[in-house]
């Protein structure tokens, strides 16, 4: 449970599985609420890039959101 006024935390990962590079990759994470949709940043700028990821190749980050609303978020 988060409640309000504290920070929620997430990590998210991509991995490419295949054998091919992916070209043009971007990463972009939204949290909703009962009333709006809030684009959740890392604070990485390579996040507003498009990127390349090889074969076994894996980003990750971490993202956080204080929360300022009662209800379910999701």
């Amino acid at each position: 449970n988060v409640f309000l006024g504290e920070i929620f935390s997430a990590i998210v990962a991509l991995h490419n599985q295949s054998d091919q590079i992916l070209r043009d990759v971007i990463l972009k994470t939204d949290i909703q609420t009962a009333s709006q949709r809030i684009t959740l940043n890392s604070g990485d700028q390579n996040d507003l890039n498009k990127i390349e990821l090889a074969p076994d190749q894996s980003i990750s980050r971490v993202l956080q959101h204080e929360v300022k609303e009662l209800g379910n978020h999701s």
